[in-house]
């Protein structure tokens, strides 16, 4: 670590303790809930959803969105919903007396300094699946033993995964959280995940003339720019836009917030590059989406509750297992669909799904099956009411 790095470390030791010590000292009221997504940045995701179920459903819960960005404060605040910002006297105030604070990410989605073990601390998370390995299962977390003492002994850094509640999709994703991020499955119940119950929602259902194509690959080192190698040549994009004019769709690329940058400079018919803004909604484009082509997202595991045709394009499986994440299972057994390693691979496959019978919905059914105990827009009322189960025995016996 270089000197700079190292004294910016110690400072933010220093204070974040500090600032821990204030928000454990803070009286807590259980009936304050505060709620952040993806490190204050955005508006969305199983905290959005669980945040305006409690809004509608529970409206003597105090319920707070907290936020870093400009554009998701204003987008709540024209609403007239209860959004206040991190850095500010108001949002550190709101944070240190929450009784129940709700991330999506971690604990820096609201102030991880703040989050003490006084709060009920829930954690909502944002992936399921058998593809990338995650947290303590992961070679990034086999830290050095300076690192480990350090992770020990500072409040806010050891307790940044001593989550009081966390939530699984089924009892296979309850036993790989379990060891993910090292907490008793008493902890990990099986409820489902609140972002997806939009897409039992009879009236949001989507019909639409031109069939769209969403192709969401995941990061890669950590925003690092290794991405790069998934995105076509000019000349491959110049072909898939031609074969979008034949089959009279759109293809959408979505890469992952950390790979905006990646985005070309340049216009393709019938091609486009989301950038989209903070409030957007992921799962509004996924009820929109005829066909989804992925990599080692685990947006595809969501997506199998719409049960609709999958394309996979593992272009650099074998590096990527090696040198960035590896899996929990093997790539070929969580696969329902086609596999494609090249992008001319890919178009000629996108060309055979649309004109072709589809025969992989027995897999994606039995895949679904495995990892999602719930299929019926329930999510938000059972994790609303564990919570709220929880937080009154907590009540009952002083905690």
């Amino acid at each position: 670590m270089k000197p700079v790095e190292a004294i910016r470390a110690v400072r933010e030791i220093m204070l974040g303790s500090l600032k821990y010590m204030v928000s454990w000292l803070y009286p807590k009221d259980r009936n304050l809930w505060v709620f952040g997504a993806w490190f204050g940045e955005k508006y969305s995701d199983n905290s959005k959803y669980l945040f305006e179920y409690v809004l509608k459903h529970h409206p003597a819960i105090d319920a707070v969105w907290i936020t870093n960005n400009d554009q998701v404060f204003e987008y709540l605040s024209a609403r007239g919903v209860r959004v206040l910002k991190r850095r500010t006297l108001r949002g550190f105030h709101t944070i240190c007396r929450a009784g129940v604070v709700v991330m999506t990410a971690s604990t820096r989605d609201l102030d991880w300094h703040l989050i003490t073990t006084r709060s009920f601390n829930v954690q909502l998370w944002h992936g399921v699946g058998g593809n990338k390995k995650i947290l303590y299962d992961t070679r990034q977390r086999q830290y050095p033993p300076l690192k480990k003492l350090v992770h020990r002994l500072v409040p806010f850094l050891r307790n940044e995964l001593n989550y009081d509640l966390l939530i699984a999709t089924s009892p296979l994703m309850q036993e790989r959280f379990s060891g993910a991020f090292r907490l008793p499955r008493s902890r990990i119940p099986v409820l489902g995940y609140p972002r997806n119950d939009i897409f039992f929602a009879e009236n949001l259902q989507q019909d639409h003339d031109v069939k769209t194509i969403l192709y969401a690959p995941t990061h890669r080192g950590d925003g690092s720019g290794k991405t790069r190698l998934v995105i076509p040549s000019q000349e491959e994009f110049e072909a898939l836009s031609a074969l979008m004019e034949r089959l009279k769709a759109r293809f959408v690329f979505k890469f992952h917030f950390y790979d905006y940058g990646l985005i070309p400079d340049a216009d393709y018919k019938h091609i486009e590059f989301l950038q989209p803004p903070p409030t957007d909604d992921p799962q509004q484009w996924l009820l929109a989406t005829d066909l989804l082509i992925v990599d080692y997202s685990s947006i595809y595991f969501d997506y199998l509750l719409l049960d609709r045709p999958i394309l996979f394009a593992p272009f650099d499986l074998e590096d990527y297992i090696t040198n960035d994440r590896e899996l929990y299972e093997r790539y070929e057994d969580i696969t329902p669909g086609p596999v494609a390693r090249s992008w001319p691979e890919v178009m000629r496959q996108i060309e055979a799904i649309f004109q072709q019978a589809d025969t992989y919905g027995e897999q994606r059914r039995r895949l679904r099956d495995q990892y999602w105990t719930y299929v019926d827009g329930e999510s938000s009322k059972r994790v609303c009411n564990e919570i709220l189960a929880r937080t009154q025995g907590a009540r009952d016996t002083g905690r």
